[in-house]
């Protein structure tokens, strides 16, 4: 898009290094500044790295992970690029036919989840049984700690139609039910892998403070899915303290509801992790329309720092990321021939 007007240029391939959609939720790494992403194509997942100041995709690598999971989203560490694998897939000979095409589908995986670790710097592959039939949904973020590698994320009961009902449609809220947060450890010497939840509060949508991104974290971020409401799936914003153990609960305020995805925007001159900004789109039940609500990170209170009204209604699960001026002004230059 023109980083003024918005116009639509186009779909962005990198330059011929990309032929297929690849995931939404994409990272940067904190050190070299590049984009991490994949493409889940059937059983195939492509790993690909690009270069930030080029924009071009300078490392790729294929696994077959042997069955064709819905994987919205993946972690990484500093050494490893991790995927999950489980019973929700994506079946496009259910679509040909016009069946559902996510199914929940339990009896292709018999052993239950597994978590995949691909080595960033060998692209070497292991995997690690956890077991059970559920699902991920997003994550917060992954990093090694004492010889093991920590996945914070949310995690599902069922996601998708049960193979056992492509007849019977189900409801929305029965096809994605409430997920609630949870913490993998993979030991790297034993290759044994564990789960606990960390929060009992449901919802969807975590996200960090994305300097963090492959390092430890303290906090996370994320909409809750306390009580499903027909015409909506989130009813709340939410701040875990990973350290204390602790989740803070907030309401909208007035008639807000139905919070899309958190996005952490640092203070300037930040002096620690949750010094910054929460930016948040919310629906108004009363006009129909959406506001963009401004939360303080660090001091979380139902009265936001800043309300913005828009005229219209931004549609629920939208993703987005922060850009600063200076981000902007250097896409501007460019966009008009300049060398910024």
């Amino acid at each position: 898009m023109h980083p003024e007007t918005l116009e639509t240029y186009g779909s962005h391939d990198f330059h011929g290094g990309i032929d297929v959609l690849c995931t939404a939720h994409y990272k940067i790494d904190p050190d070299s500044g590049d984009m991490l992403f994949f493409a889940a194509t059937g059983p195939v997942i492509t790993w690909y790295r690009a270069d930030a100041k080029t924009g071009h995709v300078v490392e790729s690598h294929s696994l077959d992970i042997k069955v064709p999971v819905l994987m919205d989203d993946f972690a990484v560490s500093d050494h490893y690029a991790i995927f999950f694998v489980t019973p929700a897939q994506v079946r496009l000979d259910h679509v040909m036919q016009g069946k559902p095409g996510v199914v929940w589908d339990e009896a292709s995986l018999p052993h239950g989840v597994q978590i995949v670790l691909m080595d960033r710097r060998t692209h070497t592959a292991t995997w690690h049984e956890v077991g059970g039939h559920w699902a991920n949904t997003h994550f917060y973020n992954a990093y090694e700690c004492n010889g093991q590698v920590i996945v914070d994320g949310h995690r599902i009961t069922r996601l998708g139609t049960p193979a056992d009902r492509l007849d019977t449609p189900v409801t929305s809220h029965s096809w994605f039910p409430p997920a609630l947060p949870h913490r993998w450890r993979v030991d790297l010497a034993t290759g044994s892998a564990t789960e606990e939840m960390t929060s009992g509060v449901a919802g969807e949508f975590p996200r960090i403070n994305d300097a963090y991104t492959g390092r430890e974290h303290r906090y996370g971020y994320f909409v809750t899915t306390r009580a499903l409401a027909e015409d909506t799936m989130s009813d709340g914003l939410a701040k875990q303290d990973f350290l204390s153990d602790a989740t803070t609960v907030i309401e909208g305020p007035e008639a807000l509801t139905s919070p899309g995805e958190p996005v952490f925007v640092a203070r300037q001159n930040a002096t620690s992790e949750d010094d910054g900004y929460l930016l948040t789109l919310w629906w108004n039940r009363l006009t129909g329309l959406s506001e963009l609500l401004v939360h303080d990170a660090a001091d979380l209170r139902r009265t936001p720092l800043a309300r913005v009204k828009l005229p219209s209604r931004v549609p629920f699960g939208f993703h987005g990321n922060w850009a600063d001026h200076a981000t902007l002004d250097r896409a501007v230059s460019a966009s008009r021939g300049g060398t910024g």
